[in-house]
């Protein structure tokens, strides 16, 4: 299955009420519309309320239908799309708060997609209080979130410690490459360069990077490279040529069609839309 492009980013989560342990919202994902893959320490639990799509996790596609229940481990890549509609709930758990009531979330391995009324009871729960204004609603909305988290780790923990810290440290790896490419894009890379940063032979990177991902090394960096591009183009100082060059692209017409192919327009269209 095509797992689709996506980006890595780390994503910093920054509690809006220093009160609550998590940051929750809900999402919808529409036609063919791809969430970038990032990572983060905190856990995530994804609660599905309509529709259909896919999340990668850890380089495994999983497939998701409302009732389903997805928990993102700690620190692991993932991303998620839809080819039609996908609703869901997104819950982020602190883990300084999970620490101090002793459930180590980076130690702990969960099973990505569950299905369980008791979760789902306590997560609709939990959804009734954080948009609830209830008396206790702060001190009801931490024990429900540790209730979960208790029955999560009681039900859904793997215990595949080591099996984790393995997988981990390669993702690391990936997560390396990422950052290696976001800071020299401007210039020109090779699988060669970038493995040789990592400090991996240029075929296991290509290989478990595809797999993390869902993209080649080249197709990322030229995510990133034309996402860049866009950018300069906004600021309606740079020609398409001058964009191109400043982001390590050294052909023109490869510039053009592969800024096409990535971002759905010409880089020429981008000017005409901004009226430059």
């Amino acid at each position: 299955m095509n797992k689709g492009k996506y980006e890595g980013i780390y994503e910093v989560h920054n509690l809006e009420d220093k009160n609550l342990p998590i940051i929750f919202h809900h999402d919808i994902i529409s036609e063919r519309r791809q969430e970038f893959v990032n990572w983060h320490e905190n856990i995530e639990i994804l609660y599905c309320t309509a529709g259909a799509g896919q999340i990668l996790c850890s380089g495994v596609v999983h497939e998701l239908t409302a009732g389903d229940m997805v928990i993102i481990n700690s620190n692991v890549l993932h991303g998620s799309r839809a080819e039609e509609t996908l609703e869901y709930h997104c819950l982020i758990v602190d883990s300084d708060f999970l620490a101090a009531n002793d459930i180590k979330v980076t130690d702990i391995e969960f099973e990505s997609i569950i299905r369980s009324e008791q979760a789902a009871r306590i997560y609709d729960e939990l959804v009734e209080e954080i948009l609830g204004q209830k008396e206790y609603r702060v001190t009801a909305i931490r024990v429900l979130v540790l209730n979960l988290v208790l029955h999560l780790v009681r039900e859904y923990a793997t215990g595949r410690v080591l099996e984790k810290k393995s997988r981990l440290e390669t993702e690391e790896n990936i997560k390396i490459a990422i950052g290696y490419m976001k800071s020299n894009f401007a210039r020109k890379l090779t699988l060669d360069d970038i493995a040789a940063e990592v400090g991996l032979s240029k075929y296991y990177l290509a290989h478990e990077f595809k797999k993390a991902t869902g993209m080649t090394v080249v197709n990322f960096l030229n995510v990133i490279r034309c996402r860049s591009a866009k950018k300069l183009l906004l600021k309606r100082k740079y020609s398409v040529r001058e964009a191109a060059v400043q982001c390590g692209f050294e052909n023109d017409s490869y510039f053009s069609r592969t800024f096409k192919n990535i971002m759905g327009c010409l880089p020429s269209e981008v000017l005409k839309e901004e009226g430059v």
